[in-house]
């Protein structure tokens, strides 16, 4: 029987280099760019390696997902359709960018690779007792634990309704880009605080594998919300949402507790048709938040623009080297946003006062200059003063991040790090090693993944620091538990 396993496994490695060889040979051959046929060849690998074993590397294959559509999108469309690329400068530069793309996806490989030997064939030695999800599910405190978080996400979710419909009225009277330099809520903060908690009672909900029917009205809802988030003119919120929704369907489908299926063939044409369709209202989307007359084109063509528009954040990696000499040199820019909660958490500033010269709530010359934000450097030095100052921005990039602060070796130990904590927290999704709060930090942090190929490095960490997380947690469980208690004692 192992030596079977051994035959299938080398046999799978043998598949995925096949795959890839022949996929770069090709590219070469059709004259792509050799450096970026090593990257795009590499996220293949590293694609099909999710594929293989979706179910314990699902998590994996949503960041590839992000990872393609931020960072390698515009550039595919480049050497395959002809499209321009923004801030190309010139060939150093973009082999450059790809020479660190390949890098990065390299390291994500091989450390998601190790953490799954070690998950297999080191720790998984050790013999455990193996509930059914079942059992899991229907466990007492499992079933007081759904009740109050999912009334929690209820009584909470009409405050987070306000507080995007706040930020939606203040975007439609002055426009996008002010959204960035000039908003201030006028939602009081009791009313933001309760908004904030209505996810995380969402998220500790979906943790105790609810049945389908019950999961309904909550996944409706929060759909709603995600949906309502384009009213503010931003499509990130909008896209992670769905693709939240896309990872917990496809997680029950896989577990099949309950015996129920999540993903009928229904449903698959559906989002075959669909998500085309949605990629092109995005595309046409960016447009309209702008005031923009939107450009005429093909079906497919509308489809490039949409991944030549997402794959911007492969050109901040460009404009680090570009404008690197001109940056903060003592700014830790992959820890933006542990420093910005150090200076401005309120618990900390009772012990410490920081005098940073410039405030974190808007575009300015002084946090672009001085802070430690590479989104805010990188927009200024990249856009004209008065666009950046009206809220216009290039956004960051985890892996630009990492190479100005430590160089090639940051990228590589950065990755590695990705890679082992994504196969690390999707093995929570076994019975043997799942918890209600192991689950609800895993759905928490989804969006962090999700998000990191345009964001800051140690955006799989701020989550942790929130402290509407904690409260969250700690009056449902708190809760729960009394609950359980006064029932055992009956």
């Amino acid at each position: 029987m192992e030596a079977m396993t051994i035959e299938r496994k080398s046999l799978s490695i043998g598949a995925l280099l096949v795959v890839v060889w022949l996929f770069f040979g090709l590219s070469v051959v059709f004259g792509i760019d050799l450096y970026f046929a090593v990257a795009m060849s590499l996220w293949t690998a590293a694609f099909l390696y999710a594929l293989s074993n979706i179910e314990k590397r699902m998590l994996f294959a949503v960041f590839l997902v992000a990872f393609f559509t931020f960072l390698l999108s515009g550039h595919f469309v480049y050497e395959y359709f002809g499209e321009p690329l923004n801030y190309y400068f010139n060939y150093d530069f973009y082999r450059h960018s790809n020479v660190l793309l390949s890098i990065s996806l390299i390291c994500l490989l091989l450390s998601q690779m190790v953490a799954d030997y070690w998950q297999n064939h080191v720790r998984g030695r050790a013999k455990k007792r193996q509930d059914s999800w079942e059992e899991y599910a229907n466990r007492e405190i499992i079933r007081i634990i759904r009740a109050v978080s999912r009334w929690g996400f209820y009584l909470t979710f009409p405050f987070l309704v306000m507080t995007v419909l706040d930020k939606a009225l203040f975007v439609s009277g002055s426009g996008y880009a002010a959204y960035y330099v000039e908003y201030i809520s006028s939602v009081s903060y009791p009313v933001r605080l309760l908004g904030s908690m209505a996810p995380y009672a969402f998220f500790v909900f979906l943790a105790t594998m609810p049945k389908k029917l019950e999961a309904l009205i909550p996944l409706v809802l929060y759909a709603l919300q995600g949906a309502a988030t384009l009213l503010t003119a931003r499509r990130i919120n909008f896209v992670t949402v769905v693709l939240f929704l896309i990872f917990y369907v496809m997680m029950r489908q896989v577990m099949g507790i309950y015996g129920e299926n999540w993903i009928s063939k229904k449903t698959v044409l559906l989002a075959v048709i669909v998500f085309p369709l949605m990629l092109i209202f995005l595309y046409q989307f960016n447009y309209t938040r702008l005031g923009q007359m939107e450009e005429e084109g093909s079906f497919l063509g509308q489809l490039i623009g949409f991944f030549r528009q997402q794959g911007i954040s492969a050109s901040v990696i460009r404009l680090e080297k570009f404008y690197g000499i001109y940056l903060n040199p003592d700014a830790p820019y992959s820890f933006y946003g542990i420093v910005k909660w150090i200076r401005t958490n309120s618990i900390v500033n009772l012990f410490a006062t920081f005098d940073y010269g410039y405030s974190y709530a808007q575009n300015s010359v002084a946090i672009a200059v001085q802070g430690n934000s590479l989104a805010h450097a990188m927009s200024y030095m990249a856009l004209a003063l008065n666009r950046y100052q009206q809220g216009f921005g290039v956004g960051s990039c985890y892996i630009a991040e990492l190479f100005y602060d430590f160089g090639i070796w940051g990228v590589m130990v950065g990755n590695m790090v990705y890679g082992a904590m994504m196969s690390w927290m999707n093995r929570w999704l076994e019975v043997k090693r799942a918890g209600i709060l192991k689950l609800t930090l895993l759905f928490v942090v989804f969006e962090s993944f999700v998000k990191a190929p345009r964001w800051n490095f140690d955006i799989i960490v701020t989550p942790f620091l929130t402290l509407a997380m904690w409260a969250t947690l700690a009056l449902i469980f708190g809760l729960s538990h009394l609950i359980y208690a006064r029932r055992r004692s009956v």
